[in-house]
């Protein structure tokens, strides 16, 4: 008795794809879009390489400099003026990455990055002295303290 192609089993087409060169998963693709089995183990696949080359886009461009998908974005958000091409926008956020942060500076130092901070922010002092000085202690603090609140002779 001799079956019919609608008769065949899906492993004797899947493995028909196989032997014509159609991987298993462009196989699966062709049947459950709707291909019949035949014509899914028996077309020969698209050849990749003849496709017409596509301009890298920018999210790969970014992830390939390991940077996320919006940081270009994020940086023309923020310079809006910018005539930088993508690649020199990516070339200049790879280089700030690479400099050291503050808060990795400061935690070398084995000083909280919040302490160096306000140091440097809030009090005016230098890179340099916000490292170097260590943190006060809390009763140093607590002396500096009530000395503003009453005045230099203690109690006012």
């Amino acid at each position: 008795m001799k079956l019919s192609n609608a008769e065949l089993p899906r492993s004797y087409w899947a493995k028909l794809a196989k032997r014509n060169g159609i991987s298993d998963g462009t196989f699966r693709t062709r049947a459950y879009r709707g291909w019949s089995y035949k014509a899914a183990a028996t077309t020969p696949p698209r050849n990749a390489g003849n496709r017409t080359p596509q301009p890298e886009s920018t999210a790969s461009k970014q992830r390939a400099a390991g940077l996320d998908a919006t940081a270009v974005w994020r940086y023309r958000q923020s310079h809006p003026d910018t005539e930088l091409s993508v690649d020199q926008i990516i070339e200049k956020l790879q280089e700030r990455r690479a400099r050291p942060n503050i808060t990795e500076i400061a935690r070398k130092a084995g000083l909280s990055p919040a302490t160096v901070l306000t140091r440097i922010g809030r009090q005016g002092w230098t890179l340099e002295q916000a490292l170097t000085r260590r943190p006060m202690t809390h009763r140093e603090a607590g002396k500096i303290r009530a000395q503003q609140m009453h005045g230099k002779g203690g109690v006012a």
